[in-house]
């Protein structure tokens, strides 16, 4: 009974220590980010607003925000002129409509959309190009001054789209 027990308790912890061993000594990774070993830089020119409600920064805050993502994330230098690949885009539209509408036809929330007309080509395999709309938005209170949260909207929203340029431009999913 003793080496039962002696033997159960010794492989009740050696097996974990095992297993963890060997998931330990795997390498995973899921970022989905598949550029080719050649191509070495990325250029993100600085976006065009031509939405016809705008914000005065919009357009830096998106360029910084996208020209952050591809320089995080990837292993893509970014230079000023040329480059293997090419960002260009425009904001299209910054429009705030009333949401969830009550019984007394007031807005319970604003919807904050903003989109942008992103052409990406790459210039070693220009197949890989494509022109596309990216649109995201964002609800806050309708009781809220939008003046006073915008800074923060905005961020949240450039962040997103960054983020869904570049799984469509990098991404091989």
């Amino acid at each position: 009974m003793r080496k039962k027990l002696f033997a159960f308790r010794l492989w009740s912890r050696l097996v974990p220590f095992l297993v963890s061993l060997w998931f330990g000594s795997c390498k995973v990774s899921f970022s989905g980010v598949s550029v080719q070993p050649d191509v070495k830089t990325i250029r993100i020119d600085q976006f065009a607003n031509e939405a016809p409600l705008s914000v005065p920064n919009l357009a830096q805050v998106m360029s910084d925000a996208v020209r952050e993502r591809f320089i995080n994330q990837s292993r893509l230098s970014l230079v000023p002129a040329g480059g293997d690949l090419v960002l260009t885009a425009t904001i299209t539209q910054y429009q705030i409509l009333a949401q969830n509408i009550t019984s007394g036809n007031t807005a319970a929330q604003n919807r904050l959309t903003l989109t942008a007309r992103v052409k990406f080509q790459n210039t070693r395999y220009p197949d890989q190009g494509w022109e596309e709309n990216f649109t995201t938005f964002t609800d806050f209170p309708a009781d809220r001054d939008l003046g006073q949260l915008q800074t923060e909207l905005n961020q949240e929203l450039c962040n997103r789209m960054a983020q869904d340029i570049f799984n469509k431009a990098l991404s091989d999913w």
